[in-house]
């Protein structure tokens, strides 16, 4: 298989290290303050990280996140070239959610993408997370990723 997909930490930038093809972007959030001691300083240390996407990288990332959408506006005037792929409630396009409602403790909600609905329950609270291996399994499997 040619796909490997690796959760990277932004504790001091150790995330540098990491050349990938595609990232997933979920939050951008103040954490780590002893390295980023400002919001600022951990935004832009992703902004960074997304900046190494080579020539027309992919970038998947939470429309409903400020920090995740902040760091998608950043690097859009940067590196026109990058496939931007937003997700979520706020997301126009193929991967935007609909919530429907919680029902017998899940969260139920709806994507749109290729041309089609498809309903996803979940019995956990975030949905940005939930959503995520949605995008990750609708990679084809003959792309080059």
């Amino acid at each position: 298989n040619r796909i490997f997909v690796a959760e990277t930490c932004e504790y001091q930038k150790h995330f540098m290290s990491f050349f990938p093809k595609k990232i997933i972007l979920t939050s951008v959030e103040p954490d780590h303050q002893d390295f980023y001691p400002t919001y600022n300083d951990i935004l832009n240390a992703f902004v960074e990280y997304v900046l190494k996407l080579p020539q027309n990288g992919t970038l998947i990332f939470c429309a409903d996140d400020k920090g995740a959408f902040e760091v998608y506006q950043k690097v859009k005037v940067l590196r026109p070239d990058i496939d931007f792929i937003p997700y979520g409630e706020n997301a126009s396009g193929d991967f935007h959610l609909n919530f429907l409602g919680i029902k017998d403790e899940k969260n139920n909600f709806e994507i749109q993408f290729f041309a089609f609905c498809s309903r996803y329950n979940s019995r956990y609270a975030s949905l940005k997370f939930e959503f995520l291996p949605c995008v990750v399994a609708s990679t084809p499997p003959n792309s080059n990723s």
